[in-house]
């Protein structure tokens, strides 16, 4: 049967009871080589787009070793501040997942941009190109807000959000399989992911809400809450899927390694 959020929470806070200065060290190290990369590329290459590409390099990498570092620790094994950097041995698989599942979830973003960008191009030329070169008044500007035309490009973002928080969730376990299995390729553990997160995707949800008071929270004392706060999101997303794997036999019997069954790839995309 699935633990509940509350479940999985108190979990994490018993792990974390008398170790948060471990998890807490290993998640700064992250935090601070991911901004430290940010600053670099935003403001030392900024006038090299290409180079912004780069920080795949270091953030894939980064995400593979925090939640290594992270299925040890709740599994009580003794674990170095150094595993966040073993994503590096698996750099290729790493940067690939990450690549692949950017890669899909903008093309179930581009039909909805694309619709968005032909009611955005009709709004404009009802208004017409004078008006908004003249300036546009306050009785323009509602006449759009009120047209069925802007009413549908609301509905039209609102289908994408929801397909792309979907589609988050269905890829968002296969960090963790790339993780526990070192022979994986990045587009097994992607379908691994749509496998074990069948069926579970609202409770993701749920549990992803439920952070939003504790972030508004950590936000308060100039972000120091986030100190505490990653830590815990991350040790219960880790007990997340746990219980996912242990919920799908298929999946729990590869990682143990009594199968050697795989999906086929052909159907990451859907």
């Amino acid at each position: 049967m699935p633990k509940k959020s509350a479940v999985l929470k108190a979990q994490a806070k018993e792990q974390l009871n008398g170790r948060w200065g471990e998890a807490i060290v290993a998640t700064l190290v992250v935090m601070a080589i991911s901004i430290a990369v940010s600053i670099l590329l935003n403001t030392v290459l900024k006038k090299v787009p290409i180079f912004s590409l780069f920080s795949v390099l270091i953030s894939a990498p980064l995400a593979v070793g925090l939640i290594s570092f992270m299925l040890k620790f709740i599994n009580h094994q003794e674990v170095e501040i150094s595993e966040v950097f073993s994503g590096f041995n698996r750099l290729v698989d790493s940067v690939l997942l990450s690549l692949l599942m950017g890669l899909f979830i903008f093309l179930w973003m581009l039909p909805f941009l694309i619709v968005s960008g032909i009611l955005i191009g009709v709004i404009f030329s009802t208004v017409g190109m004078n008006t908004i070169l003249l300036g546009v008044t306050l009785p323009v500007v509602m006449s759009i807000l009120t047209s069925p035309i802007f009413m549908v490009l609301v509905v039209v973002y609102i289908a994408m959000i929801v397909v792309i928080t979907i589609k988050s969730f269905s890829y968002g376990m296969s960090y963790y399989i790339l993780v526990e299995n070192p022979d994986m390729r990045a587009t097994e553990a992607l379908s691994w992911s749509k496998r074990i997160t069948n069926g579970h995707k609202g409770r993701m949800f749920y549990i992803s809400l439920s952070f939003i008071g504790w972030s508004i929270l950590a936000a308060i004392p100039a972000l120091l809450g986030y100190i505490w706060l990653m830590p815990y999101i991350s040790v219960t997303m880790a007990n997340l899927y746990v219980d996912l794997k242990e919920l799908n036999p298929e999946y729990n019997a590869i990682v143990s390694g009594t199968s050697t069954d795989t999906p086929t790839d052909e159907n990451i995309y859907n």
